[in-house]
């Protein structure tokens, strides 16, 4: 239940210019509450979202398990709730939900709510078995276990590789792919096309070459739709898992805890 609300005077319309003040009670159900310009305020109970002006409850609620984050084991509602005004909107986030966004009609008296999708380039990409500077072909990289394709192909594509590119490659390297810490770009001839020879010539060392072809969403990182839609690749069948949060590392995406290759 909500178990007191915010004594603020009613100033206008709309969510809190002020910040939220957490507060901890007996009962697990009550998370914090919200001072508002007409003195609304928000609990939750059970695993939804309710709100009140002044001593009222409305009849409005959010559903906060329909916001469960991708993979999230914990419980809905057991975390606390943080809630902000942004332009007018009311941002709402907790460890265990996507964050939402809630917009409140004073005509009507109700709440529309979305959920905040918020992109980011992979600069990280597949944390690779094999170090940086490793070329291995197509076979070599499927024969891991697990596997570790295409897993090979989508960082290279991340790092601006295209086929025509890196077929070529293979062509010149025995079937072997390009490693990780070659940028195709300093492959240019004098024509500004690719020439493996020119490439070759490159002295690349044992860093990452840069990524961030791919965007993402922060919190469904899915890098299989990513590599099937990428513009010039090959018809592929990805089995990429979606990452279930910001953790790039192959040996935590498959459990298996060896450590991996260092990049």
């Amino acid at each position: 239940m909500i178990s007191r609300f915010s004594p603020y005077p009613q100033t206008g319309e709309g969510w809190p210019k002020g910040g939220v003040r957490a507060k901890t009670k007996t009962a697990p159900s009550w998370s914090g509450f919200v001072k508002s310009k007409n003195n609304y305020c928000t609990s939750t109970v059970n695993v939804s979202l309710s709100f009140a002006a002044s001593a009222s409850k409305k009849s409005f609620t959010v559903d906060l398990s329909a916001y469960q984050c991708f993979a999230n084991q914990s419980v809905i509602g057991s975390s606390v709730v943080t809630t902000a005004s942004c332009y007018g909107k009311l941002l709402v986030t907790s460890i265990d939900t996507n964050p939402i966004f809630i917009t409140y009609n004073s005509v009507t008296d109700t709440i529309s709510t979305i959920r905040l999708q918020l992109r980011i380039r992979d600069f990280n990409g597949i944390r690779s078995p094999e170090p940086p500077q490793a070329e291995l072909t197509e076979a070599e990289w499927t024969a891991k276990t697990p596997s570790f394709w295409p897993h090979a192909l989508y960082n290279l594509y991340n790092q601006g590789w295209q086929d025509t590119q890196i077929a070529a490659y293979k062509a010149a390297h025995s079937n072997d792919l390009p490693s990780n810490t070659k940028q195709w770009i300093y492959g240019k001839d004098t024509s500004e096309n690719f020439d493996v020879a020119v490439l070759d010539k490159q002295d690349f060392g044992t860093s990452v070459a840069p990524r961030g072809r791919f965007i993402l969403e922060a919190f469904y990182q899915d890098r299989a739709t990513a590599l099937s839609t990428v513009v010039g690749t090959t018809a592929q069948t990805p089995t990429i898992p979606a990452a279930p949060n910001i953790n790039d590392d192959y040996d935590d995406w498959y459990g298996t805890g060896t450590g991996g290759g260092g990049e």
